[in-house]
């Protein structure tokens, strides 16, 4: 049983890509997560378990963005304590501000990926879609003129 852990340490592993969202919400004693000296840039809230107390980046080099404003938030937030956390080298609480607001620019480039990705999928479904109904209806439609094997009229 799991649901009992208090302390969780990935800390050193090179390898580990980004948990996924949720990994530790059921996780409701765990108070102590360690990300330590992970090879990711970058780290978000879905990533934490809500009740955590204390969370420990050091030596995980993140990169300064508006996705980490979140994180300056609950290092300034006095329940839980961020130890170690810097973005492009740098303290986290030491940062400017400004690199972690969000521009506009920002925002169009997410909606554009979003949107990007969406009409790739959608191109997908019509082309496999189209690919199935040629297959399934191939023989109906085939002639073989090599070998004198009529159209179906």
């Amino acid at each position: 049983d799991n649901t009992n852990l208090t302390y969780i340490t990935l800390a050193n592993s090179k390898k580990l890509t980004p948990i996924p969202d949720g990994l530790f919400a059921k996780l409701d004693n765990l108070r102590v997560l360690d990300l330590s000296r992970l090879n990711w840039n970058h780290i978000h809230p879905g990533q934490i378990s809500p009740r955590i107390q204390s969370l420990r980046l050091g030596g995980t080099q993140l990169t300064c963005g508006c996705s980490l404003a979140w994180l300056v938030r609950l290092d300034q937030s006095e329940p839980v304590l961020v130890e170690g956390a810097t973005c492009d080298g740098v303290n986290l609480l030491q940062v400017p501000h400004e690199k972690f607001e969000c521009s506009q620019q920002d925002y169009v480039l997410i909606i554009g990926v979003v949107s990007g990705a969406i009409l790739i999928l959608i191109l997908l479904v019509v082309l496999v879609a189209v690919y199935s109904w040629y297959t399934s209806h191939r023989s109906k439609y085939a002639c073989d003129y090599l070998q004198y094997i009529p159209c179906e009229e």
